[in-house]
C-alpha cells in the first residue's frame, strides 16, 4: 500500500507544505509556446543581447584605455621613453626566459637547477638591456619624441 497522502508528489515533504487538494500546477510550457520559443530564441551565447552589448562594451574600454596609453607615451619626454621601452624589453626577456627555463627545469640535476636559474636570469636582463632595448628604440624611432 501506499504511505503518501493522496495528492502528494514523490519527494515532497511535510516541510514543503501540503499537496492542494490532489492539484498541482503544471508550468510547462504549450506546444505553440514551445514552437515560438525556439524560433525566437538564439541558437548560442554569441547571439543574445546581452553578450553583444557586454562585447561592445568590453571593446570600447579596451579602446579608450589603448588611447589613454598612446596619449600617456606621447606626453612623456623621450628619456621616459625610451626607459619604458628598456623596462618593457627586460620584462619580455626575462619572462621568455623563465617560460623556456620552466619547460626543462625538472629535468635538470639540483646542482645545474642552482646554478642555472640565476644565470638565466641575468642573461636575459642583459639580453634585454644590451640587445632588444637598443633594437626596439630603432625601431620605435619614428614614434618617440624629437630631443631638442
Amino acid at each position: 500500500m501506499n504511505s503518501r497522502k493522496q495528492g502528494q508528489r514523490k519527494g515532497r515533504s511535510k516541510l514543503n507544505g501540503p499537496a492542494d487538494d490532489g492539484q498541482f500546477i503544471d508550468a510547462s510550457p504549450d506546444a505553440d509556446t514551445q514552437q515560438n520559443m525556439s524560433r525566437n530564441s538564439p541558437r548560442n551565447l554569441q547571439e543574445t543581447k546581452v553578450y553583444k552589448d557586454s562585447v561592445k562594451g568590453a571593446r570600447a574600454a579596451w579602446q579608450n584605455y589603448v588611447a589613454f596609453l598612446a596619449t600617456k607615451f606621447h606626453d612623456t619626454p623621450r628619456r621616459g621613453q625610451e626607459q619604458f621601452i628598456i623596462r618593457m624589453s627586460q620584462t619580455l626577456t626575462i619572462g621568455s626566459a623563465v617560460l623556456i627555463t620552466s619547460l626543462f627545469y625538472p629535468f635538470l640535476p639540483t646542482l645545474i637547477r642552482v646554478f642555472a636559474l640565476p644565470g638565466v636570469l641575468v642573461l636575459s636582463w642583459w639580453l634585454g638591456t644590451k640587445v632588444v632595448a637598443p633594437q626596439m628604440t630603432i625601431r620605435f624611432e619614428k614614434h618617440l619624441n624629437q630631443e631638442f
